[in-house]
């Protein structure tokens, strides 16, 4: 039955073109590894470049504990899947990831504002969501020389190559 409701969810997400060529996760022929190896290619080139990069992960609290599952399938139901389809989704939302990551070039100012206005987005979205960080999981990774970054209030914790 999942392999059925699965096929059927890809189809229409690739014929309405849903999700975005960037997504990983969740589609078939990509994975966490294609992810990590489109990631390095952007970033390494960047660096090449001479030029600074920050990418950052966060982690949400007990994501799918957090957001009801009424939510969830509202959204799906916005993506006008088949509504035969979206009431069986109901027991399968627990096996999402509950971490995500945004990075940018960040060698200018501009750089940095709108890697930091885009962090301030993914917070602003988590919290109209109901959602919420695990802000002492989040990192920053600088590749480069590193600046502040905040998740709402907090500065997230640098691990990087400074």
């Amino acid at each position: 039955m999942e392999k059925i409701i699965l096929g059927a969810i890809e189809k229409h997400l690739k014929d309405n073109t849903v999700i975005g060529h960037s997504q990983h996760g969740f589609i078939r022929g990509k994975s966490c590894l294609s992810n990590i190896i489109s990631s390095n290619d952007k970033v390494t080139h960047i660096v090449d470049q001479g030029k600074r990069f920050d990418e950052i992960f966060l982690n949400f609290s007990k994501a799918f504990d957090i957001v009801p599952n009424s939510n969830l399938l509202d959204k799906m139901s916005s993506t006008q899947l088949d509504k035969h389809i979206t009431p069986g989704l109901e027991d399968i939302l627990r096996k999402f990831a509950d971490n995500t990551k945004l990075g940018g070039a960040v060698y200018s100012f501009e750089g940095r504002e709108a890697l930091q206005r885009d962090l301030n987005k993914l917070e602003d979205w988590a919290i109209t969501n109901h959602m919420k960080f695990d802000k002492g999981k989040c990192q920053i990774l600088h590749l480069g020389w590193g600046n502040p970054d905040r998740l709402g209030n907090e500065k997230l914790e640098s691990s990087g190559a400074e």
